[in-house]
């Protein structure tokens, strides 16, 4: 899942901001989620918590895609 903020200033530096997603109804093999910055070439750290069905994570968003990969 791809997770970005579309800013109107592109000239500006953009904050990162933090988003509370639940995603239902997950297969019982999903136990986790990272989050992958292509940009950057790198994981960032996040938390996440999986309880029953459902997992509640906070994501640290930007400007630039950032794509969620849960396993």
């Amino acid at each position: 899942m791809a997770t970005y903020v579309v800013s109107y200033d592109a000239t500006r530096p953009f904050a990162e901001e933090r988003y509370a997603i639940t995603l239902g109804n997950l297969p019982a093999g999903v136990s986790k989620a990272k989050p992958y910055d292509p940009v950057a070439d790198k994981e960032i750290p996040l938390k996440a918590t999986r309880q029953g069905a459902e997992m509640s994570i906070e994501v640290p968003v930007v400007n630039t895609p950032r794509l969620l990969v849960l396993e």
